[in-house]
């Protein structure tokens, strides 16, 4: 069995008497957590199977509710559309993957807080996912700016793959 994160959603609420461009919390979101259990076939010590036998969801993620301002003034100009919930990228460099003991749905980077739930886009393909930093890495002698859980990276790609092209965003 391990733990998986359920990164939390976020809605928007328009709110005519806030200015536009700022956001007030309405309600703090919270990630959910679940169980999986796996069965995991080995041959000679490598794995060579792993098969998700079930997912039961302990508690369920918090949404987080926003305000957000719409109340234009004179020459104010109204906000542009907000940015994915991920943001900007922040981070560029390629994803590698491992068995982390800080379990499902985490990730290593170096320096990133502990709890930090990062966005991977994959700029080879485009796939997306996202992990919680639980560890500390990748080893800098390797040149990757983030290794990723084996469920978090075969999101992104096959885990055959061994390394990809990533973006980071937090």
């Amino acid at each position: 069995m391990e733990n998986k994160i359920i990164p939390f959603p976020t809605e928007y609420k328009n709110d005519p008497t806030l200015a536009a461009g700022h956001t007030a919390t309405i309600q703090a979101g919270h990630n959910g957590l679940s169980h999986v259990f796996s069965n995991v076939v080995r041959k000679d010590g490598q794995i060579v199977q792993w098969n998700v036998v079930r997912e039961e969801v302990v508690q369920p993620p918090v949404t987080q509710i926003l305000r957000r301002g719409t109340k234009t003034s004179g020459s104010q100009r109204p906000p542009a559309v907000p940015a994915a919930a991920s943001g900007t990228p922040r981070q560029s460099g390629s994803a590698s993957w491992y068995d982390s003991h800080a379990g499902s749905g985490s990730c290593a980077h170096l320096t990133l807080p502990f709890g930090t739930i990062v966005t991977i886009r994959n700029t080879a393909n485009g796939r997306t996912a996202q992990c919680r930093v639980g560890d500390r890495g990748p080893m800098a002698y390797t040149g990757h700016i983030i290794d990723l859980n084996r469920d978090v990276f075969a999101q992104l790609a096959s885990l055959g793959t061994g390394v990809i092209p990533v973006q980071l965003s937090w």
